[in-house]
């Protein structure tokens, strides 16, 4: 997906997960990502002030399971 606007990043990130298997752990996903993408938008966060590594959660979450 291209992204174009602010509302794409939110939409593709809801595309990912829907292939998500439980049905509980989706909805409870996707609740997450519109809610934190609206906070981001509303209070018009800046890269700066992202936590450290919260471009990749995918990783950040394998470095915490000892994965990395």
């Amino acid at each position: 997906m291209i992204i174009r606007t602010l509302d794409d990043v939110t939409a593709d990130a809801l595309a990912a997960m829907s292939s998500t298997e439980d049905p509980r752990l989706r909805d409870i996903l996707a609740s997450l990502v519109k809610n934190l993408h609206a906070c981001v938008r509303e209070v018009r966060l800046t890269e700066p002030e992202f936590p450290p590594g919260g471009g990749n959660p995918e990783r950040n979450g394998e470095a915490e399971l000892g994965f990395a």
